[in-house]
């Protein structure tokens, strides 16, 4: 996921207006947000979720006071540890988690490349195996029976979508269309489902098309990318210029806005369950706050809020409790910490435009 970077401390009177602003909108909702701070390594330096299971387990990173970096941790429920330290010192970009516990993300090996990577349940790590010379590619999503969407990376420098099945081997999807000559051959697979069923995004001549595969064959879904699939077949992605949609046998569909606009400029699409929603983040509405946490549930937008106190928040992934993950500061210019919110019920107040 892209995460929004951290601001300067801002204006003690906007800092006021803006949380007391923040809590009138989520104040319809008391009682049905729940929103509790997942701790650190250490006091002080930060941490940020990524990915959480229906069992509870969340995957992220955290500052350690050994060297002031970021290790990869696990949280059982809110209790945080270490695990692995992979990729010959690099930190790993961590996305999906399993309900066995699998682990997968990619590591940048040089500017412009990447390399997969799964932990299991125990922490271990394990490059994935990969198409060319160098084992160059991307793990973005995992599902129960340990199958990995991503991309890989041929002797020629074209990109691929592929699947790692749970035995390690790798199945070449191929490509959607052709490329323009200028560009080279590229498909990626971001999501896999229960069945198998894969969404991702392609170069076909000079535009990016998103894709669902099964079975072998592919379905273009037209312009812009397809980035997650829950086990109902539900899709989630962007059309060009980054506007977050969902796609339901086939139909598209835009994503409402917070505040109240049909279309959501500049919001992000971080996570899918097996209900339908999908959590993210969108542009704060008032002066001096930056992102908040929200999520889309039953065709309305709804906003997780910020931890009290906090002017920035994220979510980044939901299991199918109703829990959801992400980060935030916990005070204005204070560091992210790990957030973990707990929605009830479904008819949950919409927030206010």
């Amino acid at each position: 996921m892209t995460t929004p970077s951290r601001r300067g401390r801002w204006a003690q009177a906007a800092c006021v207006a803006g949380v007391l602003a923040l809590a009138a909108l989520s104040a319809q909702g008391a009682g049905k947000v729940k929103v509790v701070d997942m701790g650190e390594l250490a006091v002080g330096l930060g941490s940020e979720a990524s990915a959480i299971n229906n069992a509870g387990r969340t995957v992220g990173r955290a500052i350690s006071a050994a060297d002031f970096q970021y290790r990869q941790v696990v949280w059982d429920g809110l209790a945080i540890s270490e695990f692995s330290h992979c990729c010959a010192g690099f930190l790993p970009d961590i996305q999906s988690i399993n309900l066995a516990g699998d682990v997968v993300g990619h590591y940048k090996a040089t500017k412009v490349h990447w390399v997969p990577v799964r932990w299991d349940a125990q922490g271990t790590s394990y490059a994935l195996p990969a198409l060319g010379p160098f084992g160059f590619g991307k793990a973005w999503a995992v599902n129960d029976a340990g199958q990995i969407a991503g991309s890989s990376v041929d002797a020629n420098d074209d990109i691929h979508a592929v699947v790692w099945q749970p035995d390690g081997s790798l199945v070449d999807l191929g490509f959607l269309g052709e490329p323009a000559p200028e560009f080279k051959r590229f498909s990626e697979a971001r999501g896999i489902n229960a069945s198998g069923v894969v969404v991702g995004q392609a170069l076909v001549g000079n535009q990016a098309q998103a894709f669902s595969w099964r079975n072998g064959t592919f379905t273009d879904l037209g312009p812009g990318a397809a980035t997650h699939i829950n086990n109902t077949r539900l899709i989630a992605g962007y059309l060009p210029g980054f506007i977050p949609v969902t796609w339901t046998n086939g139909v598209k569909r835009k994503l409402p806005a917070l505040g109240g606009g049909k279309t959501a400029y500049g919001h992000q699409v971080n996570g899918i369950n097996n209900a339908g929603d999908l959590v993210g983040f969108a542009p704060a509405p008032n002066p001096g706050v930056f992102t908040i946490a929200v999520l889309w549930r039953g065709g309305k937008v709804i906003q997780l809020g910020h931890y009290p106190g906090g002017t920035n928040s994220y979510a980044t992934g939901i299991n199918d409790q109703g829990q959801i993950v992400g980060a935030g500061n916990l005070v204005a210019g204070g560091p992210h910490h790990a957030l973990r919110w707990t929605v009830k019920g479904k008819a949950i107040t919409v927030s206010a435009p």
